[in-house]
């Protein structure tokens, strides 16, 4: 099962702000 490429998005921008 493939994440979807904007939930990836999402995951990587939040992964940032961290």
């Amino acid at each position: 099962m493939k994440t979807p490429f904007y939930l990836e998005l999402v995951i990587f921008k939040n992964y940032k702000q961290l």
